[in-house]
Formats: C-alpha cells, structure tokens, sequence
C-alpha cells in the first residue's frame, strides 16, 4: 500500500480492537475460578428462577424434608430428580474468571436488573450467624466468543464470566422441573393391572409369591417378566409435553390402563392424534403427549404375555424325575447328593445324563397356543398321551408337574399339562430330546477298558 497515512490508520483501528476485545475477554491466566455460591446442598431451602418474557419459577423445601414442592400456585408435584441436580450445580456454583473488581454500569453486560435470567437462593440456618440468608445471582449476555456469558452476585460490583453451562443451568420452564410421571404409583404394593385395547382386553394379578397371572380373558398361566415390563412401564409413563386445547375425546380410546394399588385405583388412557399420541391420566390434569414407543408398546396379543415354558420348575432344584415313552418307563430320584435309576435297582446315573434331561424339560417350550378349551385334549392326540415326563421339586412344599405329549411321529406335536384345559404346540426337536435323554438313562454306562478287564488296544 503506498499511503502510509491509510496504512498507519489500518494498524490503528486494529490495535484499537484488540485492545476493546482484551478488555471485554481477558485471559484466564493462572488464577483460581471464583466461588459464587458455596453452600452445603441441604442448606439450600428455596430457589426462585426469574427470566425474562416469563412468569418467576419458584420451588421450595420444608425444614427437614428432602422433597421439593413448587410455589407461585403450581399444584402438580416437582421432579425431585431434576431439581436435585440443579441443587447440586447451585451449592456449587463457580463464576470463570473475574473481569472487573469495581463495576458501575451493567448495562453493556446485561446485567441490569434481573438481567436476562436471575437466581434467587434462600438459605436455611446455618451454624455461621453472620452467613446471608439469601443470594442473588444475575446473568447477562454472551460474551464475544459465545463461549461464556457475563454474571454477577447482587450486592457485588465485580463482573464475573461463567460458562454457557452455567447459565442454561437455570434456563428452564416449569414443566423441566416437574414430575412427568402420568401414574403416581406405588409400584411395591401394585397388586392388579388391566388393560383394554378395544377389540381386546385383559387383566392381571398378583400371586401370593408376587408372580403375575393373567385372570382375563381366562385364567391362564402368565410370563411374569413380559407382565412385569408392561406394568412397569404403565407405572412409569411420562409426559413429554403439555398440550394445549381442550379438543379431544377420550371415550373410546386406543388403549386404557387401570393400576391398582395399596392407595387405590390409577387410570391411563391414550389415543392417537395424527402423527402424535396423546394422554390422559387419572393423577395428572391436563392433557399430554407420549412417546410413540410407549404408546405402540401397549398393543399386545394374549399369547404375548402367556407362559411358554411347559415346567414351572425354572431353575429350582428337583428330586424326582419320571418319565414314560410308550411302554418304556424310567424314574430317577435325587439320593445323597446322587441321581439314582430307582427303576432299575438304584443303579447310579451320572450327573451329566441327569442335567442333559433336565435341560431337556426345562427348555421345552410353546410355538403356539392351540386351545384352551377343556375337553380338547383327543382332538390333538394328548387323550392317550405317547410321552409322559413329571418331576418333584426338592425342598418344601414338594411342588410336583406333569407334562403330555403327544405322537411325536406326527407332523405336528403337541402338550399339555396334567390337571389343566391349555393345549400347547412344541418343537418335535424339543421332544425328541426328551427321548434321547431317556435312552441315554437306561443305557449302562460303559466301563473303562481297565476295569472290564480288556487290555486297550495297541498302536492307539
């Protein structure tokens, strides 16, 4: 450039810069963060959120009490979760750096006031007389690099930057802090669960040992963990959003829940709005939006939650072991800690044969659920059953199971329990397992060449 005039005026306009953007971002250095708030969390008794455009947000805790409640006439109850890890933030809170130590204008900073977000924290009593009783912090504008914002505590006239964390910290609304649970359930003491899904109903119970039972459409045996997961997903449904309007029907809704518990009775239902699904609850006003996973969960097909495995037994330990393929019978007992062949003198069974048909029994499951008509079991070959298998549990009690199976030379294959209408469809490669397992029982175990008294072969 030849006019030294325009190039002299050029380094002065960036000098001036640099030395504006200096004084609004100065270097960290090597100085500590500055404590805002230092408190112990139980310390913290109330904390009152202002922000701009919006109504204050205040949430408070009684003396002695861990739970949250909302003030400023907020009814439904807080997410103690959330406002717990916002409590956590604010017994701690720490500014980045200090800009200035003697500020007299906030305007530039945003700080005037309330600034664009202010933080009200009452605190309870402390052992410290001469502890504040309340602090104000107060958050302005983004600084140049949009890495932090400018903060201040009212009372001070330094100005603080803290990072953008910080502050979104404290950006919230009140539905971030409320609890978005639809069902307030004890989910301990829950003791029945129905479920209406129009052209289906059903409904649930709890057994003494706390196993569920499916009691409609009939009584029938249940998977426990499949009724588990969709009663504890019921009991902890949440809100994504509030809607707003008073527009929607509810009469005949895509599916409705009703829990019961030690308190009473809780109802959910939801219906489908476009693309969306809304909710209602019985322990919630108002109306609001559910994820669609939640919602598509809830339609399910009897057989869904139907018991598969044939044998109750699961892992417990058992004592007898019975068996009856045609004309071939076999019974093994539990003695000293030994399986014996109790039809056959006694004679020891090894331990692997024993848990090879145990295996066996306890893996043999439903493909498909025929009927449960009593009165069925000829139709489908189990009126003169061609496999017979019963155990006994060890222990107490003494649970005892049968099971029927039908020709496994027939195409399909077909069980039942003894004593109950439910007709079961099974692998045939489940049952000839079984039978194997037999075979393999009343097969004597091959002595070592040693003791028969066979010298082994040479050359091997």
């Amino acid at each position: 450039m030849k006019n030294p005039l325009v190039l002299a005026l050029l380094i002065l306009a960036v000098l001036g810069g640099a030395v504006w953007y200096t004084n609004e971002n100065p270097p960290a250095g090597d100085e500590e963060s500055v404590s805002l708030v230092d408190v112990k969390e139980d310390q913290i008794a109330a904390i009152t959120v202002r922000k701009a455009g919006a109504e204050p947000l205040t949430v408070t805790r009684a003396e002695g009490e861990t739970d949250w409640k909302f003030g400023g006439g907020l009814s439904y109850p807080a997410d103690n979760a959330a406002i717990g890890l916002m409590v956590t933030n604010l017994s701690s809170l720490d500014a980045d750096r200090v800009v200035e130590e003697q500020t007299t204008d906030w305007a530039p900073y945003g700080l005037e006031g309330d600034g664009e977000i202010s933080v009200d924290v009452t605190f309870r009593k402390g052992e410290a007389k001469e502890a504040p009783a309340a602090k104000k912090i107060v958050f302005g504008r983004e600084t140049p690099t949009g890495s932090g914002a400018y903060a201040r505590i009212d009372g001070d006239p330094r100005l603080f930057t803290v990072y953008n964390y910080v502050k979104t910290t404290f950006d919230k609304k009140p539905f971030d802090w409320r609890d978005k649970k639809l069902l307030q359930v004890e989910e301990d003491s829950v003791s029945r669960l129905e479920l209406d899904l129009k052209d289906r109903a059903f409904a649930f119970d709890k057994s003494e040992d706390k196993k569920w039972r499916i009691q409609e459409p009939s009584r029938l045996r249940a998977d426990n963990f499949t009724v588990g997961d969709l009663a504890r997903s019921i009991e902890g449904a949440q809100m994504t959003a509030e809607v707003e309007g008073d527009g929607f029907s509810f009469d005949r809704p895509l599916a409705s829940a009703e829990v019961e518990d030690a308190k009473g009775s809780h109802t959910l239902k939801v219906i489908r709005d476009g693309e969306r699904y809304l909710a209602q609850s019985s322990d919630q006003q108002g109306v609001y939006e559910v994820s669609a996973t939640f919602a598509e969960s809830l339609q399910k097909n009897l057989a869904d939650f139907r018991e598969k495995k044939l044998f109750d037994f699961g892992f417990e330990p058992l004592a007898k072991i019975s068996l009856r393929d045609g004309a071939t019978s076999a019974a093994i007992e539990k003695k000293a800690d030994k399986w014996a062949l109790t039809t056959d003198g006694d004679r020891e069974v090894g331990s692997e044969k024993a848990q090879t048909l145990i295996d066996a029994l306890r893996n043999l499951s439903a493909t498909a659920f025929p009927t449960d008509e009593a009165g069925q079991f000829g139709r489908y070959g189990l009126a003169s059953p061609a496999l017979e298998a019963g155990i006994v549990a060890a222990g107490e009690g003494a649970t005892t199971e049968k099971l029927l199976i039908s020709d496994l030379g027939k195409e399909r294959v077909y069980a039942a329990r003894d004593g109950e209408a439910s007709v079961y469809e099974i692998e045939k490669s489940a049952a000839e397992e079984i039978r194997r397992a037999l075979e393999s029982l009343l097969a004597a175990d091959e002595k070592p060449a040693e003791e028969s008294g066979t010298p082994p072969e040479e050359g091997r």
